[in-house]
Protein backbone atom coordinates (compact mmCIF):
# COMPACT_ATOMS: atom_id res chain seq x y z
CA UNK A 1 0.00 0.00 0.00
CA UNK A 2 2.76 2.12 0.43
CA UNK A 3 4.25 1.63 -2.75
CA UNK A 4 1.33 2.72 -4.18
CA UNK A 5 0.38 6.17 -2.29
CA UNK A 6 3.86 7.04 -3.28
CA UNK A 7 3.54 6.07 -7.14
CA UNK A 8 0.27 7.93 -6.55
CA UNK A 9 2.46 10.99 -5.13
CA UNK A 10 4.92 10.93 -7.81
CA UNK A 11 2.24 10.91 -10.53
CA UNK A 12 0.47 13.80 -9.16
CA UNK A 13 4.04 15.75 -8.82
CA UNK A 14 4.97 15.07 -12.38
CA UNK A 15 1.71 15.70 -13.68
CA UNK A 16 1.29 19.12 -11.97
CA UNK A 17 5.04 20.29 -13.58
CA UNK A 18 3.86 18.81 -16.85
CA UNK A 19 0.95 20.43 -17.16
CA UNK A 20 2.65 23.70 -15.77
CA UNK A 21 5.39 23.16 -18.51
CA UNK A 22 3.34 23.08 -21.29
CA UNK A 23 0.65 25.94 -20.15
CA UNK A 24 4.27 28.11 -19.85
CA UNK A 25 5.46 27.61 -23.43
CA UNK A 26 1.86 28.00 -25.09
CA UNK A 27 0.64 31.03 -26.16
CA UNK A 28 -2.79 32.03 -27.66
CA UNK A 29 -2.70 34.52 -30.75
CA UNK A 30 -5.48 36.19 -29.29
CA UNK A 31 -4.51 36.74 -25.76
CA UNK A 32 -1.03 39.16 -26.21
CA UNK A 33 -1.49 42.65 -24.71
CA UNK A 34 0.33 45.66 -23.21
CA UNK A 35 3.76 46.22 -24.88
CA UNK A 36 3.87 43.04 -27.21
CA UNK A 37 0.77 43.84 -29.19
CA UNK A 38 -3.07 44.79 -29.45
CA UNK A 39 -5.18 42.95 -30.82
CA UNK A 40 -8.10 44.28 -30.46
CA UNK A 41 -9.51 48.48 -30.43
CA UNK A 42 -9.71 48.83 -26.79
CA UNK A 43 -7.03 50.31 -25.92
CA UNK A 44 -8.76 53.15 -23.93
CA UNK A 45 -9.62 50.65 -21.54
CA UNK A 46 -6.53 51.02 -19.97
CA UNK A 47 -4.32 54.15 -22.15
CA UNK A 48 -6.20 56.94 -20.07
CA UNK A 49 -5.39 60.35 -18.88
CA UNK A 50 -3.40 61.87 -22.07
CA UNK A 51 -6.69 63.51 -23.24
CA UNK A 52 -5.07 67.09 -23.81
CA UNK A 53 -2.37 66.41 -25.50
CA UNK A 54 -2.49 66.01 -29.42
CA UNK A 55 -2.28 62.89 -31.44
CA UNK A 56 -2.07 62.81 -35.11
CA UNK A 57 -2.06 59.57 -37.25
CA UNK A 58 -0.93 59.39 -40.56
CA UNK A 59 -1.17 56.63 -42.98
CA UNK A 60 1.70 57.38 -45.91
CA UNK A 61 1.01 55.93 -49.32
CA UNK A 62 -2.46 54.87 -49.03
CA UNK A 63 -4.24 55.63 -52.70
CA UNK A 64 -7.13 57.66 -53.32
CA UNK A 65 -8.31 54.73 -55.48
CA UNK A 66 -6.78 50.99 -55.46
CA UNK A 67 -5.86 48.60 -58.13
CA UNK A 68 -7.13 45.08 -57.81
CA UNK A 69 -4.71 43.05 -55.88
CA UNK A 70 -1.82 45.23 -55.89
CA UNK A 71 0.18 45.28 -52.79
CA UNK A 72 0.70 49.10 -51.32
CA UNK A 73 3.15 49.59 -48.93
CA UNK A 74 1.93 51.96 -46.21
CA UNK A 75 3.64 53.80 -43.41
CA UNK A 76 1.76 54.30 -40.40
CA UNK A 77 2.71 57.56 -38.11
CA UNK A 78 1.98 58.45 -35.00
CA UNK A 79 2.56 62.29 -33.95
CA UNK A 80 1.92 63.69 -30.72
CA UNK A 81 2.98 66.53 -28.28
CA UNK A 82 2.97 64.14 -25.52
CA UNK A 83 7.13 63.02 -25.07
CA UNK A 84 8.24 59.17 -24.15
CA UNK A 85 10.47 58.99 -20.91
CA UNK A 86 12.54 55.54 -22.46
CA UNK A 87 12.39 53.39 -25.04
CA UNK A 88 8.49 52.76 -24.76
CA UNK A 89 7.38 54.93 -27.56
CA UNK A 90 3.66 53.65 -28.81
CA UNK A 91 1.97 50.81 -30.33
CA UNK A 92 -1.43 50.16 -33.03
CA UNK A 93 -3.47 47.93 -33.86
CA UNK A 94 -4.96 47.93 -37.51
CA UNK A 95 -8.06 46.56 -39.31
CA UNK A 96 -8.88 46.16 -43.24
CA UNK A 97 -12.64 46.02 -43.91
CA UNK A 98 -11.24 44.42 -47.39
CA UNK A 99 -8.38 43.25 -48.81
CA UNK A 100 -5.24 41.71 -46.12
CA UNK A 101 -2.92 44.01 -44.24
CA UNK A 102 0.35 42.31 -44.18
CA UNK A 103 3.30 42.22 -42.24
CA UNK A 104 6.44 44.25 -43.97
CA UNK A 105 8.81 44.42 -40.98
CA UNK A 106 8.70 40.95 -38.95
CA UNK A 107 10.61 42.35 -35.94
CA UNK A 108 8.16 45.43 -35.76
CA UNK A 109 4.95 44.35 -36.99
CA UNK A 110 2.80 40.90 -36.54
CA UNK A 111 -0.57 39.60 -37.31
CA UNK A 112 -2.34 38.64 -34.10
CA UNK A 113 -5.66 37.49 -34.71
CA UNK A 114 -7.82 39.61 -36.93
CA UNK A 115 -5.92 42.53 -36.37
CA UNK A 116 -1.98 43.63 -37.69
CA UNK A 117 -0.04 45.19 -34.61
CA UNK A 118 2.98 46.48 -33.51
CA UNK A 119 5.67 43.37 -31.59
CA UNK A 120 7.06 43.43 -28.38
CA UNK A 121 10.31 45.29 -30.50
CA UNK A 122 8.00 47.77 -32.34
CA UNK A 123 6.76 49.29 -29.04
CA UNK A 124 9.59 51.73 -29.25
CA UNK A 125 8.71 53.58 -32.34
CA UNK A 126 5.63 55.79 -33.12
CA UNK A 127 6.36 54.68 -37.01
CA UNK A 128 5.49 51.44 -39.04
CA UNK A 129 5.71 50.12 -42.08
CA UNK A 130 3.14 48.09 -43.49
CA UNK A 131 1.59 46.57 -45.72
CA UNK A 132 -1.95 45.99 -47.71
CA UNK A 133 -3.15 43.78 -50.56
CA UNK A 134 -5.94 45.38 -52.72
CA UNK A 135 -9.25 42.92 -53.03
CA UNK A 136 -9.60 40.37 -55.96
CA UNK A 137 -12.16 42.49 -57.47
CA UNK A 138 -12.43 46.73 -57.24
CA UNK A 139 -16.30 46.63 -56.28
CA UNK A 140 -16.22 48.14 -52.89
CA UNK A 141 -14.87 51.04 -50.68
CA UNK A 142 -12.42 49.71 -48.27
CA UNK A 143 -11.37 51.42 -44.62
CA UNK A 144 -8.61 50.84 -42.97
CA UNK A 145 -9.06 51.35 -39.05
CA UNK A 146 -6.59 52.46 -37.20
CA UNK A 147 -5.68 52.88 -33.24
CA UNK A 148 -2.84 53.81 -31.67
CA UNK A 149 -1.27 54.75 -28.33
CA UNK A 150 1.15 57.26 -27.92
CA UNK A 151 3.08 56.18 -24.69
CA UNK A 152 4.99 58.18 -21.94
CA UNK A 153 6.91 56.04 -21.20
CA UNK A 154 6.32 54.78 -17.58
CA UNK A 155 5.56 51.44 -18.20
CA UNK A 156 1.72 52.05 -17.08
CA UNK A 157 -1.32 52.87 -19.10
CA UNK A 158 -2.03 55.62 -17.52
CA UNK A 159 -1.33 59.05 -18.94
CA UNK A 160 -0.66 57.48 -22.85
CA UNK A 161 -2.73 59.00 -25.57
CA UNK A 162 -5.09 57.23 -27.64
CA UNK A 163 -6.52 57.85 -31.29
CA UNK A 164 -8.56 56.62 -33.99
CA UNK A 165 -8.75 56.98 -37.30
CA UNK A 166 -10.14 55.64 -40.83
CA UNK A 167 -8.42 55.54 -43.75
CA UNK A 168 -10.57 55.10 -47.05
CA UNK A 169 -10.41 54.27 -50.55
CA UNK A 170 -12.42 53.54 -53.52
CA UNK A 171 -11.78 51.38 -56.05
CA UNK A 172 -10.27 52.54 -59.86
Amino acid sequence: MKIQTKDAGIFLVLLFFGIFFVLSFTTREDTYAFLNSAPSFECMDCHIGAEDYVIDIMLEGMPERYEPSKTYELKLIIRSDLESISDIKGGFAAQATAGELLEKDELNTQISGDYLTHTMEGNKYREWTIGWKAPQVADERVDIEVMVVAANGDYSPSMDAVGFETFRTDPE
